[in-house]
This record gives C-alpha cells, sequence and structure tokens, in this order.
C-alpha cells in the first residue's frame, strides 16, 4: 500500500527561513517535519516502505524522529541498506498479548492514524 508522505505546513518554517525544507547551518544536511498518513488496511506485515525523498530533495537518511502520533499504535522507523531515503521503513506495534508487552501489526489490523516525523538527511 502507499502511505500518504507530505510536508508539515505547520513546521514547514522549523528553521525560521523560508517554508521549505530546511538546509542545517554550516552543513549539507536538510531537516523537514513530514506527517505520514495511514488509512485502514495501509499496513503491511514488516513495515511500510516510506519513500522519504521530498521529490528529490533527500538521499540518504540520517536520523527519523518520531514527534507525535494520533492513535496508541507506536511506529519505528527502519532505516534502509546505506540510509538510503527511498526504501527505509515504518514499522507499527500496538498493545500486546500477555507474552509480549508490545506486538507488531499485521495486514489484518485496521489502522487509521497520523504521524509526525522530524526528517534529517542529505
Amino acid at each position: 500500500m502507499t502511505l500518504a508522505i507530505a510536508v508539515n505546513s505547520d513546521y514547514q518554517s522549523v528553521t525560521g527561513k523560508t517554508l521549505s525544507i530546511q538546509a542545517e547551518l554550516l552543513s549539507k544536511l536538510k531537516t523537514a517535519i513530514v506527517d505520514v498518513t495511514y488509512t485502514s488496511e495501509d499496513y503491511d506485515i514488516a513495515g511500510n516502505v516510506l519513500d522519504l525523498t521530498l521529490d528529490g530533495r533527500l538521499t540518504t537518511i540520517i536520523a527519523v524522529t518520531v514527534l507525535e502520533v494520533s492513535t496508541g499504535n507506536i511506529p519505528q522507523y527502519v532505516p534502509a541498506a546505506l540510509g538510503a531515503a527511498a526504501t527505509g521503513k515504518l514499522k507499527l506495534y500496538e498493545s500486546g498479548t500477555a507474552s509480549a508487552v508490545l506486538d507488531e501489526a499485521d495486514d489484518a489490523d485496521s489502522i487509521t492514524m497520523t504521524c509526525k516525523l522530524r526528517v534529517v538527511g542529505f
């Protein structure tokens, strides 16, 4: 399934310059706050591939931080080989069974949520 990924307009000026993805001071690193939106039945077992290239502006991801989630699910960004921006994954965890505190969500789960991610890359 394809997830909706968009630069969050409320946070576009995170570095106080302009309303676009921002370069970190004195480096080639860039930072953006993005919204990832799941509609029901979007989750794939073992995680969804996230294309964080942001229209070709990033090729390598250094870090992804989860800032906010609209549900009780816990997202985790799993980096791709060599930090490739187009092929990292977002895995979701939920309340577990008696033998585990958290279980990974599965294909049968109907998840509707939005999460804000801070993406740092170049």
